[in-house]
Order: structure tokens, then C-alpha cells, then sequence
């Protein structure tokens, strides 16, 4: 195919949409960009979280500062992911936390804290991310900092920060103060017809009979996939399998008590069909639980979220009374992706290309990654089958990737309090290495190699999230019994006499970084001093 790129639809708004209107208008200033959203697409607003590159994106390519991004959608700052009840009901939660680990011994790096646990097996679980992330101080204590003196080693606030914002708001934010400012036109319109020809899609008929076309169209219509799924009809790969969590119902729920519950994390509690999430904006909370409805009704799912509500696994439990008031949203998904994101002069982009869960708070990564990586396509004059080819290839990447990650947050728990549970543990993961035909190697290679190998912290990159996951599962990558033994007999090494110095010197550094957080301000003081206060503006 030869496909020009001058003339530019965006069908759908949102988040997704407005993202990539705005991405696109800041690197190519020159084209014809056009967003069509429908006006009665319905908005659920309860709170968006997201990983930290999402902070590069804003600050970085778009050149939007936190004082304006921040009031402008309802944000605050989150700097970790906290999971309870994974591994077992009661096991205190782990986290995993942005940014990169502050190696102190020379030459070793994670297999320091595995040398500690063998020698002092009482050391908790959450002591390992609280060894080498500075910033996973600041989360337990509900602080933020700038870290201008150092005082947290290598914390960097321009990066190692992620956000919490009102997912609605985002949207509006960008349409009105970045996209349409700089030049993407805006046409609010149902879509009544999808015309297309052996080359995609020909034109569009709007609600009053306007036929409009255009070289590229890039579908953000959501769940709907209007363009890739419905109009080109595009084959589905589902992942339910892996991931069987395929609805979700949400709320947002006022503060009633904001010291306790605006955390600079993202709280994530296993329940017994799902997990349950707590995401704090700067106006409120974003709660939901996502479920498998093959393991529970959405009745019974809601009584199961309302139950949690009210129970100590939020950090104020609301009244009965309080939470039948609630206002309460459902949500249906099927996890998995459009074989094909990219099909002729179509390409999809956020959920009308694929969706997985909420876990990890990916939704946005499915839309600043392609939208990026299509930027890089764009530098030509005209797309051909080399950019689409190569385009697919990055988004089942994307997808398979991602996918395999999420599995570990399942498949090393060890509940079984459920049938969901006992499904999940009874579940083959490898199944797409088992089998002949499969080429695909993702995480899960990264996996294999890490429990191959000796001392595999040496092969892990510094900020890989399977170390946390692992760890807080109880699972070993480094330096286990057995490798210590055969250390031992081999070489002659003995770690005992290292065990009690590494201790000493991890210690110190959590109780340094213990007491240098207390003097921090706590998350919803520092964002009123220096972002929400109207002379910071």
C-alpha cells in the first residue's frame, strides 16, 4: 500500500483520542487533523492511574508542566503500586515501586538482599523493595519531595513520579488548552455510516449527512472499535485465558478523611473473584473491582465490592448506608487485541486495538506507545506495508508483552480460598511456549532465564518489575538454599561472614530515608503549597 498521512481523522475522544490529537499537532504542526467525537458517548469519572511514563509524556513531549497539567485534570503525584492479599490473604502487600534501585555494594546488586534473607529469614518481604527504592519510604509514609538535597540518593522527581488524575478530565484538558488551541478541528457528530473500499475505509457519514474523508484515519472509538473491528472487521485474539477478569464495577467515593486516604500509590487488594482497586485524586477516590463473570454474577460481584468498601482494606471504611448511595458504573471488557492494529488506512489506537485489565494501570500506555512509535513512521512521506508491518509487530509486542507480565500477579499466588483462585493456580501460563507453532517469547523468557541462572540479578535490567512481583510472592531469583550450598562445597564460599555487614548497611539506608521522609510534607500539603494554590498557578 501507498497511504498518504496530510490529511488526519481521529474518530473518538477521550482520553485516547485528545492524546493522540495532541501528540500528533505538536510534532507536525502542518497537517490537517481532524477529531470527530460522538456527543453521547457516556463518561465514567472515577479516577485514571497511570505508570510513570506517563509523566514523560506530559512533561516531556508535550512540554506541559505539572502546575498546569495537575489542577487542570484533578491529579496528584503516585510514585508506586501497592498489592495486598496476591500471594495469600493476609500477607501484609509489597510494593512495586517506579523508579531505579540504589545498588550500594560493588558489583552485587539484588542478590545483597537474598544473602540477608538466607541469614535473617524473618526479614519481611516488603523489606526488599524498601531496600533499594528510596521513593517506597515516602509512599508508606504518604510523602512527597523534590528531593533537592539528595537526601533520597537517586529519587528523581522529574521521572520517577507517575499520576492519578480524573480520566474525563484529561480529555477536556488537552482538547482545550493543547489541541484545538494549535490547530486540530473538532467535529462533534454520531458517525451514522462507515464506508469503505479495498483500500479501508473510503469516507464517513455524519449524523446530518456530511460525507467526509480523509488519507489516514486512527480509531479511538473505545470498545466499539468502529473503524478497526466493525468497518474492516479485524479477527480478535483473546487472552482470557491469561488474564479472565472481564468486568469491573466502579465508584467514586468524597474524602472523609484526606491525611488517611490520599495515598501517592495506587492500592490494589485481591478479593475473591478480582481485585479491588484505590485510586485518590486531588477532588476524591477512583474505587472499582474487576472480576471474572465466569466466577461471579455482577450482583454478587457488586455486594463483594460494597462488602470491601465498608471493610479495613480501605483505609476508611465507609458506612453501609454510605456506600448504598454510592453511585455505582459497569463495566464490560474482553481481554485481548486486534490481530492486526494496523489494516490498511486504518490503525487503532487504545482500547478500539486492545484491551487487558486495569492491573498496572496500562490503559494509557496502549495509547502514548503507539502514538509515539507512529510518530517515527511518520518522518516518511507516505506510509507503505513496511510501516504497517512494522507497526503490527511493535503492537503484538506491545500486547504479548504485557500480557505475560500481568500473568505473574496470578500465577505465583498462592490462594485458594475461591474457585476463582483454584482456577487460576490450576492454569497452564506457558501454554504459548508448549506448544510447536508458537514463535512468541516475551516476559516469560525473561522469566525462565531468571530462574536458570545463578545470581540472576546480574541478568535482570535494573528496573525490572519482575523482581518486585517475585519477591513480594515469595519467589526466588537470586540466591537461594540451594545455590548457596553449592557455593559453599565448590568455591569454598561462605556468605555468613557478609550476611551481617549487608544487613548493617541496608538497614541504615531505610532508617536514613525513615528519617529524611518525616520531615517531608505529606501528599495532599506539598500539592496544596506548590501545585493547587492559585498564586503557583
Amino acid at each position: 500500500m501507498n497511504i498518504k498521512h496530510n490529511n488526519i481523522c481521529i474518530v473518538g475522544g477521550g482520553s485516547a483520542g485528545w492524546l493522540v490529537a495532541s501528540t500528533l499537532i505538536r510534532y507536525f504542526p502542518k497537517k490537517n487533523i481532524t477529531l470527530i467525537e460522538s456527543p453521547k458517548i457516556p463518561h465514567i469519572n472515577v479516577g485514571e492511574s497511570t505508570t510513570s511514563m506517563m509523566k514523560m509524556f506530559i512533561n516531556g513531549h508535550l512540554g506541559i508542566d505539572d502546575k498546569d497539567f495537575l489542577p487542570g485534570t484533578d491529579g496528584i503525584l503516585k510514585m508506586s503500586v501497592k498489592f495486598n492479599d496476591f500471594y495469600k490473604l493476609g500477607d501484609g502487600g509489597y510494593h512495586y515501586p517506579f523508579g531505579n534501585p540504589v545498588f550500594k555494594f560493588k558489583g552485587s546488586r539484588y542478590e545483597t538482599w537474598s544473602i540477608k534473607k538466607h541469614y535473617y529469614p524473618e526479614t519481611p518481604v516488603q523489606n526488599f523493595a524498601r531496600t533499594f527504592v528510596p521513593q517506597v519510604t515516602l509512599a508508606e509514609m504518604n510523602k512527597y519531595s523534590d528531593n533537592l538535597n539528595n537526601q533520597f540518593d537517586d529519587f528523581h522527581p522529574n521521572i520517577d513520579y507517575g499520576y492519578h488524575f480524573s480520566a474525563n478530565k484529561l480529555g477536556q484538558y488537552l482538547r482545550d488548552n493543547y489541541a484545538k488551541p494549535r490547530g486540530v478541528k473538532h467535529i462533534v457528530s454520531e458517525i451514522r455510516n462507515v464506508n469503505v473500499n479495498e483500500d479501508g475505509v473510503e469516507s464517513l457519514v455524519l449524523d446530518d449527512g456530511t460525507v467526509v474523508s480523509y488519507d489516514f484515519y486512527i480509531d479511538c472509538s473505545g470498545f466499539k472499535s468502529l473503524l478497526l473491528g466493525q468497518a474492516l472487521k479485524e479477527p480478535y485474539v483473546d487472552f482470557k485465558h491469561w488474564l479472565p477478569n472481564d468486568s469491573a464495577w466502579a465508584t467514586p467515593t468524597e474524602y472523609k478523611d484526606v491525611y488517611k486516604e490520599m495515598r501517592p500509590y495506587t492500592n490494589c487488594t485481591a478479593l475473591e473473584n478480582g481485585w479491588a482497586w484505590h485510586t485518590p485524586i486531588w477532588s476524591r477516590v477512583g474505587n472499582g473491582y474487576s472480576y471474572s463473570s465466569q466466577h461471579v454474577s455482577d450482583e454478587d460481584a457488586l455486594d463483594q465490592f460494597k462488602k470491601y468498601l465498608t471493610s479495613k482494606k480501605v483505609p476508611v471504611p465507609l458506612k453501609r448506608d454510605e456506600v448504598e448511595n454510592l453511585p455505582f458504573f459497569n463495566v464490560k471488557s474482553k481481554p485481548g487485541y486486534y490481530e492486526r492494529n494496523w489494516v490498511k488506512n486504518v490503525f487503532a489506537i487504545g482500547l478500539a486495538g486492545g484491551f487487558l485489565e486495569p492491573l498496572e494501570g496500562t490503559g494509557l500506555l496502549f495509547v502514548t506507545n503507539p502514538i509515539l512509535e507512529l510518530c517515527k513512521h511518520m518522518s516518511r512521506e507516505r506510509f507503505t506495508n513496511f510501516n504497517i508491518d512494522m507497526m503490527n509487530m511493535f503492537m503484538k509486542y506491545q500486547y504479548m508483552g504485557w500480557r505475560d507480565f500481568l500473568t505473574f500477579f496470578y500465577m505465583m499466588s498462592i490462594r485458594d480460598d475461591s474457585q476463582y483462585w483454584k482456577d487460576i493456580n490450576a492454569k497452564n501460563y506457558f501454554v504459548d511456549y508448549l506448544t510447536e507453532e508458537s514463535k512468541w517469547m516475551g516476559n516469560y523468557q525473561e522469566f525462565f532465564s531468571a530462574f536458570q541462572q545463578d545470581e540472576t540479578s546480574h541478568k535482570l535490567p535494573n528496573n525490572s518489575g519482575i523482581v518486585y512481583v517475585s519477591k513480594g510472592m515469595n519467589s526466588s531469583f537470586d540466591l537461594d538454599d540451594t545455590v548457596i550450598d553449592r557455593l559453599r562445597h565448590l568455591e569454598g564460599t561462605d556468605f555468613s561472614d557478609v550476611a551481617e555487614q549487608i544487613k548493617v548497611a541496608q538497614d541504615h539506608d531505610v532508617e536514613r530515608w525513615q528519617i529524611a521522609a518525616r520531615k517531608e510534607l505529606h501528599v495532599y500539603d506539598y500539592l496544596k503549597k506548590y501545585i493547587y494554590e492559585k498564586d503557583n498557578k
